[in-house]
């Protein structure tokens, strides 16, 4: 309702006046023509976008666009359409070392405006040749993807009709196909993948899940002679068998996975699917990768067991490992979406210490750790005791160490409360002083070695600080402890002190 204004006048009349009602019009007309002249030149773009001049404008944009990874981009020419069916020619892609990737035209129909639906939508990605010269090299960048996407995925036909390999890759040029098509939405999980290089690795892919309709079957299967791809990724000059089969529906799907490394079974697991949880139980041998520490706490194989459920891009789940030498379990949810940890406990018993460190015994050695937040830099928290542990002939009785930080790149600032009622091995007059000994300050802890600079102190005869040293490959070790005008500095080594 328009405002009302009462003016008095000289005379004593009272005339009214009424505010116009033209600027709420008007104000509604000019956005609306703004609006409309904002379409127009978004219009006018898309429409420059797609022809001549637009595609080397958009050629010249991508060629200039360099990934933190090194990985970069090039394109000759487009034909066609930007927003249809477009062939890209003489398309190369290159890492920091120089060009990796080639291919003298790519034939791409999509649908771009999908993506507004957060939908991926390619109909058909064909080439009649590509030719990788040799395995990329990125650079670090601290950054990762979603490992799931979180967007729906429809590539109605893939062809590489003439792949070929380099002699950089596996040792001598090879030539192969590859063709299969996607099509993954809530509800509905459609991959098929075939492909081969003739005189190298075969492999094949098919997983078909529906609920709705109790679909569930997964089979893939990929067999790779030792100078094959596969071994070449891997770093194993070895022939690799790997196969994954099963039978049933959505409602119950029973299966196994095999790998054979070199002609022995390296992994043998069978599988269970029972309407979207899913567990697996069995054994891993895994000399082929691992050496030193980690191959004596895994070998001679890793009994597994575990299950979990996926939804919405949460992995929640539990996983048991047991060898020899190392019990372990990990429980928590694994965000496959944001790439973080969420509430993840474990625990580990150190059954044989010496696997660990050769010079290192104890008994009842046990780890609980929590961990929650981002995969790179996640809270942690961290609890390790034993009634005993010993290096060589120094030896820490009902020991405890525990801290809480935030993971970060080598090396790892870890802080540590360390207690322990006594030191053994030291000699009577150093044991005496070091009676319920307590350690507190930070840790920077590398790939190698362990270290601790002015370590706050304390005893029931001593304050002052301890500096150390850890070689983590071969378990020696270097303290000095300073306080009350005294140092004393131990240095073990082998089976010396």
């Amino acid at each position: 309702m328009a405002e009302k204004a009462l003016f008095e006048q000289p005379g004593g009349d009272v005339r009214k006046v009424r505010l116009k009602r033209h600027w709420a019009k008007r104000l509604a007309t000019e956005l609306a023509v703004l609006l409309l002249a904002l379409l127009m030149l978004i219009g006018l773009g898309l429409v420059a976008l797609d022809t001549a001049p637009g595609h080397r404008w958009l050629v010249d944009r991508i060629a200039n666009l360099e990934m933190r990874s090194g990985l970069k981009i090039e394109i000759g020419r487009i034909d066609g359409s930007v927003f249809g069916e477009s062939r890209l020619k003489n398309v190369r892609v290159s890492d920091a070392q120089g060009i990796f990737l080639t291919s003298p035209e790519i034939r791409l129909d999509w649908a771009p405006g999908a993506w507004l639906g957060n939908r991926l939508h390619i109909d058909r990605l064909e080439s009649d040749r590509v030719t990788l010269r040799r395995l990329p090299k990125f650079r670090p960048t601290g950054r990762t993807g979603p490992i799931l996407p979180g967007f729906d995925i429809h590539i109605g036909k893939l062809a590489i009709r003439r792949l070929e390999l380099g002699r950089e890759v596996t040792g001598k040029s090879r030539v192969g196909a590859v063709i299969g098509s996607a099509d993954v939405r809530n509800g509905r999980a459609m991959v098929r993948l075939d492909g081969g290089l003739k005189g190298g690795d075969r492999f094949r892919l098919l997983l078909d899940a529906e609920p709705d309709r109790d679909r569930f079957d997964l089979d893939a299967r990929i067999n790779a002679p030792a100078d094959g791809l596969l071994p070449a990724i891997l770093g194993k000059k070895l022939p690799i068998a790997l196969s994954i089969e099963g039978d049933g529906s959505w409602k119950r799907w029973r299966g196994r996975a095999m790998m054979d490394l070199g002609g022995k079974r390296r992994v043998s697991l069978a599988l269970a699917a029972d309407k979207g949880r899913y567990r697996l139980g069995g054994r891993i041998a895994p000399q082929d990768f691992f050496k030193g520490r980690l191959l004596r706490l895994t070998s001679p194989v890793i009994n597994v067991r575990g299950a979990a459920t996926l939804k919405d891009r949460l992995l929640d789940g539990e996983i048991r490992l047991r060898s020899p030498a190392l019990r372990a379990v990990a429980r928590g949810i694994l965000d496959l979406g944001r790439n973080r940890y969420r509430d993840v406990r474990i625990g580990a018993d150190l059954i044989r210490p010496p696997d660990l460190f050769k010079n290192m015994t104890g008994r009842n050695i046990r780890l609980v750790a929590t961990l929650d937040g981002a995969f790179g830099t996640a809270d942690y928290s961290y609890r390790l005791t034993s009634p005993g542990v010993k290096f060589d002939n120094v030896g820490f009785v009902d020991v405890r160490a525990e801290g809480r930080g935030r993971g970060s790149p080598w090396p790892v600032r870890v802080p540590l409360r360390l207690s322990a009622r006594a030191v053994t091995g030291v000699g009577d007059v150093a044991g005496a002083i070091l009676a319920n000994v307590r350690i507190e300050g930070l840790l920077l802890v590398s790939k190698d070695l362990v270290r601790g600079d002015k370590l706050k102190l304390s005893s029931d005869k001593l304050s002052g600080n301890v500096s150390l040293l850890i070689n983590l490959r071969n378990g020696d070790f270097t303290f000095l402890i300073s306080g009350d005008s005294r140092d004393i500095r131990y240095r073990a080594s082998g089976s010396s002190m």
